[in-house]
Parts: structure tokens; sequence; C-alpha cells
């Protein structure tokens, strides 16, 4: 039997997305830096469970958006710490910062090309 796919909500990635931003506004770079890539794994998460090509297109964009303000700090403070990561949680093979992606990626990718390797990869496994 498969594991279970853990569920997401909309209103848990919009209230992560915030929790980042309010944190990025206080000038706690770490966290915002964790939540904003938690809200664009739960974006993910949402683009995966939505049935209806419109929502799954919005969840993604959001997932970008977190995205890229991660990668906004992480450009200005090299120092941030990285997210920490539960491998053997049930959504972990869902993260956009999963070993695998990170070390096939290699050392020059951003984020975004790891995710955007992630989600092409989503989409093979959908069509077979």
């Amino acid at each position: 039997m498969p594991p279970a796919t853990p569920e997401a909500t909309p209103q848990e990635a919009e209230a992560q997305y915030s929790k980042a931003a309010n944190a990025e506004l206080a000038k706690d770079y770490d966290r915002a830096f964790r939540q904003y890539a938690e809200a664009a794994k739960q974006f993910l998460l949402l683009s995966r469970q939505a049935t209806e090509g419109r929502l799954r297109t919005h969840y993604r964009n959001q997932a970008g958006k977190a995205l890229e303000r991660a990668e906004r700090i992480k450009a200005v403070r090299r120092d941030v710490r990285p997210v920490a990561k539960d491998e053997f949680s049930e959504g972990n093979h869902l993260s956009p910062l999963s070993s695998a992606n990170t070390a096939r990626s290699g050392p020059d990718h951003t984020l975004h090309d790891i995710v955007s390797t992630q989600t092409e990869t989503l989409h093979c496994v959908r069509k077979i």
C-alpha cells in the first residue's frame, strides 16, 4: 500500500506565506526563509491535489512567488540557516528542497530551478 499523501489546505498555505512575510518584515530572515519554503511546499502539494487546471496554475504561481521571496532572502543573507527536513515524513518526497533534487541540481541552481525540475517530474509521473 502506498504511503498516505499529506493534505494541505489553501488557508494553511496562505497563512504560512503570511507568517513568512511578517517574519521578513520583522527582519527575522531565518524564520522567513523557512516559512517561505514551507509555503511553497504546501502550494505545490495543493497544485498536485487540484483537479481544475485554473487552480493548479494558481497554486503553482503561488509556490513560485514564495520561492522567489526565499531566493531573495538567500541571495542577500548568505548566512541564512538551511531548511531542516524530516527524512521520514510522509510528504518529504514533495519537498522542493528534497535531497534527490538538490543533489541532482548541483550548487549553481536556485530553489526555483529545483522546484521547476520537481514540477516537471510530477507532470511526467501523471502522464504514465
